[in-house]
């Protein structure tokens, strides 16, 4: 019993001395009041505090035939994951969320002594704090977080929390938050890396991103972003691995009428390696979407989209001119098989990041055309198409820039309690790059079928 608690138990000791109740009746019933006042005091002491949770589990079905554009790569596998989200909150300042994952390929974490069990320790069997952080409400508009958070701001193109993905991405860090009426500002601290601690020098990765989101905008333009990262990486004595960068982009989005877009430009630049041998980088990315709705037409939505983010000829050893994608919404990007990526692609043994055309070793950049329609026939169903064209930004002597084209087809059926069920089809052609040269002889369609199961409470 805590002091509040006594406290209120003398006070009721003290009343029923005073009333000397003998009848025993009322004794019993002076103490089942007793019991009752004592049972519901916690619940009104902690008035102030608030504990909420929720969770999620999906599990995952994937087959993949010619997995590496070659007959007889093929393979089936089952996965899940349970994810605990737990909100502590003392009254309107101070609150504290922690995110637990549990991730699983079945069979994997099971002990060759003791396959059908799971009684050893390791990376699937236990529990994964993914965020664990408090927040403190300073005044009404601005809050400082600490800790290990998600970071996310414009569309996902830069920073995004990747929830799709078995571990969504968390960075530890401060995170100053300021909301105003006409914007919302974010200014986070993060550290990616610390690898001599206590030692002189402290080698650090770290990064200062600026988010500010407008808000005071015209009626078609619905979102409004700035963003400006430093990023610096230091790696005494050698310096073999030392970076820094500035980077600096704009995020619009809106729709007027039937019509909506999105538009994201970044650029960057900076420098790495060693003093004696350092190399100047550059390279900027720009992303574009703009769709048509037709809600008389099955609520279809057409949509038309590019992405283009260079590369570099590798002709000069003092420059790279390759622009270098952040943490972004993988799933959301470059197809739904999530094979091709924005930070360079493995087609066979080669990737699209260092290339040979016979001179020069190429970073081939990457460019993205592509084709959506999304509907919904029926009330809980959701289908969508989508087609992409890959091909490579800077080939250099290459002969080819044709990297292939992916079609997707995915369809989702949402249940009453939670319940979400998708099934989708994925096959990603190779083009004429991969068909000979550096990457060898890659002709075979590779075939993904996908699965999900995927309850929330």
């Amino acid at each position: 019993m805590d002091t509040k608690e006594q406290q209120l138990f003398m006070v009721l000791k003290n009343i029923f001395k005073k009333q000397q109740v003998y009848n025993e009746g009322a004794t019993m019933k002076k103490l089942i009041a007793l019991v009752a006042a004592l049972a519901f005091a916690p619940a009104a002491f902690a008035a102030d505090s608030e504990v909420s949770h929720n969770a999620e589990y999906r599990m995952r079905y994937n087959n993949d035939a010619n997995a590496k554009f070659a007959q007889g790569s093929s393979g089936a596998y089952y996965n899940h994951r349970f994810k605990l989200g737990l909100t502590y909150r003392s009254g309107e300042k101070f609150s504290a969320h922690a995110s637990l994952i549990h991730n699983n390929m079945w069979g994997i974490s099971a002990p060759a002594s003791h396959p059908a069990t799971f009684s050893t320790p390791n990376a699937q069997t236990l529990m994964l704090v993914n965020q664990a952080y408090a927040s403190w409400m300073v005044s009404d508009d601005f809050m400082i977080k600490s800790g290990r958070m998600p970071v996310e701001f414009g569309d996902g193109t830069i920073f995004a929390e990747n929830d799709y993905e078995s571990t969504p991405y968390a960075f530890d860090g401060l995170n100053f938050a300021y909301d105003t009426e006409f914007a919302h500002i974010d200014f986070f601290m993060l550290r990616t890396g610390e690898t001599a601690v206590g030692t002189s020098p402290d080698n650090e990765e770290d990064w200062y991103v600026f988010s500010f989101d407008i808000k005071s905008l015209p009626e078609f333009l619905k979102m409004a972003n700035i963003h400006l990262i430093q990023y610096a990486k230091e790696d005494d004595p050698t310096e073999a691995n030392k970076k820094a960068s500035m980077n600096f982009g704009l995020t619009l989005g809106g729709d007027a009428g039937g019509l909506d877009y999105r538009l994201t430009y970044a650029s960057q630049s900076g420098k790495t390696g060693p003093s004696a041998s350092e190399v100047s980088t550059s390279g900027t990315m720009m992303d574009l979407e703009v769709g048509y709705a037709v809600p008389t037409f099955m609520n279809s939505r057409f949509a038309l989209g590019y992405h283009n983010q260079t590369g570099d000829k590798g002709d000069d050893a003092t420059k790279s001119t390759a622009y270098q994608a952040g943490y972004y919404d993988i799933h959301a990007n470059a197809g739904l098989m999530d094979v091709v990526s924005w930070n360079g692609t493995t087609f066979g043994s080669t990737s699209t990041k260092s290339v040979t055309d016979g001179t020069n070793s190429v970073n081939l950049g990457l460019t993205d055309m592509w084709f959506v329609w999304t509907m919904m026939p029926m009330e809980g169903y959701n289908t969508a198409i989508q087609y992409h064209m890959f091909s490579a930004a800077e080939k250099g002597a290459l002969s080819s820039g044709d990297l292939g084209s992916e079609l997707d087809l995915e369809a989702t059926k949402k249940y009453e309690g939670g319940l979400e069920m998708t099934a989708r089809i994925g096959m990603l052609t190779p083009g004429e790059l991969l068909k000979s040269g550096s990457f060898g002889t890659l002709s075979e369609t590779y075939q993904k079928l996908y699965l999900q199961a995927k309850f929330n409470f």
